[in-house]
């Protein structure tokens, strides 16, 4: 599945973003909507991979979006949806 092929950069993205930002209160999970269906649905989830920031003060999710150019994820993409600051180092 999409989802599986998408792991390693999912990975490689947290790691940059923890590294950019320089911060331990940044937290990543991954969801099989194989295995945990319910969470799926009540995020409306419909493609695979998909990915959601949810801020700690909120139980609400914001979809992140695909770089327009590129159609991927990017770390840029994913610290916009968690209103990090851009250009951070």
């Amino acid at each position: 599945p999409a989802c599986v092929h998408f792991k390693p950069e999912y990975i490689e993205m947290a790691k940059q973003l923890q590294k950019d930002y320089s911060s331990s209160d940044i937290e990543f999970y991954a969801v099989s909507c194989d295995a945990q269906p319910e969470i799926c649905s009540k995020l409306g989830i419909e493609d695979t991979p998909s990915m959601f920031a949810f801020s700690k003060e909120s139980t609400q999710s914001i979809q992140v979006s695909r770089d327009e150019t590129t159609e991927e994820y990017t770390v840029e993409q994913l610290a916009r949806a968690l209103n990090l600051p851009t250009g951070a180092t």
